[in-house]
């Protein structure tokens, strides 16, 4: 064999190798893209339920999203049903408020005016009341000055009472001694005259000083009486003073005759009725040393 086909047979040799190479080369690639296919395929798979899964899930939550988008809408529509029924209601609110605000206006101006004519009143009222009370007082020393007249009248009628008293008693006293006088010129041929009775005698016998009290109590079955005076007026047992009565009504007021000082403490006296008294005491009569000193 020559060197030629030495080298022929070496490069057909080589050709085999490199032939047999690229077939397992070709054989494992062929292999391992089969694998790749069937690889992609399961990929391929797994995606599209992955999709499909993504896309059951992406409709549900279209048509959640849609019903809440829905009532979304709904609950919209009520809202703005109910903002315009708001509106409306505050427009006429508003406008209530305009009329309440206008209405407190004029009550405002009424209470201002009321206030202006409160304050007027109020100045008559108390002009009113000075003029009231000057006519009070001017009544008032009215009836003062009355009273004090008709006090004068009572004191006058009871001091005529009084003398007109005295004078019976005096003329009685005067009668006597003139009986007395001519029994004892029958008697004695003389003229010598009796001495006047005193006062004691006569039943009077007044504190040397001028008294003045009240009847605390009158006993009905005795006549006895309590005296709002004592031994501190200067009262002492066998004094006596003159009760009378005085009234507003002129007619009432009367004298009632004269006590008898029985026991007499500071402060208070026990008399008893000299004679017969014109009426029945009562607590409250007054009692005097002297009826001239009323």
């Amino acid at each position: 064999m020559t060197n030629v086909g030495k080298i022929f047979v070496f490069l057909n040799l080589i050709f085999s190798l490199v032939v047999g190479a690229l077939a397992v080369f070709n054989y494992a690639a062929r292999t391992q893209w089969a694998k790749g296919v069937a690889d992609r395929d399961q990929v391929i798979q797994v995606l599209q339920a992955s999709v499909q899964a993504r896309q059951v899930e992406q409709d549900r939550i279209i048509q959640e999203n849609g019903k809440q988008v829905r009532e979304l809408n709904t609950q919209m529509d009520r809202v703005k049903d109910e903002l315009a029924r708001t509106q409306e209601k505050n427009k006429s609110l508003s406008d209530d408020l305009v009329a309440a605000q206008k209405k407190l206006n004029q009550q405002e101006s009424l209470v201002k005016g009321s206030q202006t004519e409160v304050e007027q009143r109020e100045t008559s009222e108390l002009q009113l009341r000075e003029a009231m009370r000057a006519e009070v007082k001017k009544n008032i020393d009215l009836v003062a000055e009355r009273n004090k007249m008709r006090d004068e009248k009572v004191a006058a009628e009871i001091q005529r009472e009084s003398f007109k008293s005295r004078a019976q008693q005096m003329q009685a006293q005067v009668e006597q001694l003139t009986r007395d006088m001519v029994r004892a010129r029958a008697n004695t041929g003389t003229t010598t005259t009796p001495a006047y009775p005193t006062m004691y005698q006569a039943g009077k016998n007044p504190p040397p000083e001028s008294v003045e009290g009240l009847v605390k109590t009158v006993e009905p079955s005795s006549g006895m009486m309590t005296l709002t005076i004592g031994s501190d007026a200067g009262l002492a047992r066998g004094h006596t003073l003159e009760v009378f009565r005085l009234s507003s009504i002129p007619a009432q007021s009367k004298y009632l005759g004269t006590v008898r000082v029985l026991e007499a403490t500071a402060h208070q006296a026990v008399v008893q009725p000299v004679g017969r008294l014109a009426g029945p005491a009562q607590p409250g009569d007054q009692v005097s040393s002297q009826i001239l000193g009323r």
